[in-house]
């Protein structure tokens, strides 16, 4: 099954002529997980943990599929699909984990078509994008194999309001700012520029405990 961070890994497709058929411009959905790239970036996430596909309510004409071939799906339907899982319910409507995810069809690796059932509002959607064609990167290459040198951990959130904020500040989308690592319990540095006025730009974030 798919939640909608799965579908969320679309964001990261390029926005420009979305209509073509390049595998770069479609989530790479695979039975392990999905992935996205705009040839800079990178984003893969696992599938959801603790649900079969016979735990999702059966909908007319969709069965649903133990595994499945990988297929890529159009970043467009993928937003679409994520859409309808992201839809908030009613307070008093019952909580039932399995209609957060969207379900696979075992139709899909019969046609040119994906099948994407979803229930989130208690109610059927079912989704029959075409599926792109061509070749996936293999980000694979892409991916570091080696040890770290050390690791860090830190709020997610509070990281990255700070580049953000950060970034609003300098003068140009393609200046960058420089991180400092000093070690896996010593803060952080952020420092950028603005060349236009001359400002020098420094923010720090401490670590948190693992």
């Amino acid at each position: 099954m798919l939640n909608k961070h799965n579908l969320a890994v679309a964001a990261l497709c390029p926005t420009d002529n979305p209509e073509s058929r390049y595998a770069i411009h479609s989530v790479n959905v695979t039975p392990e997980y999905t992935e996205a790239t705009d040839g800079y970036r990178l984003l893969r996430v696992t599938r959801p943990q603790g649900f079969k596909p016979e735990d999702f309510p059966q909908v007319e004409g969709v069965t649903a599929a133990k595994t499945h071939k990988p297929f890529l799906l159009p970043a467009r339907q993928a937003a679409e699909i994520r859409k309808v899982l992201a839809v908030k319910l009613p307070a008093r409507s019952p909580k039932i984990p399995v209609l957060d995810n969207a379900v696979i069809g075992a139709e899909t690796d019969k046609n040119g078509h994906a099948v994407i059932a979803t229930m989130r509002d208690f109610t059927p959607h079912v989704f029959k994008p075409k599926k792109s064609e061509g070749q996936f990167p293999k980000l694979e290459n892409a991916l570091p194999t080696e040890k770290p040198k050390f690791s860090i951990c830190v709020n997610a959130a509070d990281f990255a309001a700070l580049l953000k904020l950060t970034a609003s500040m300098i003068d140009s989308y393609n200046t960058p700012v420089e991180i400092s690592f000093y070690g896996d319990d010593q803060p952080i540095k952020i420092e950028g520029q603005n060349f236009e006025t001359g400002q020098q730009i420094t923010a720090v974030i401490q670590p948190m405990r693992r």
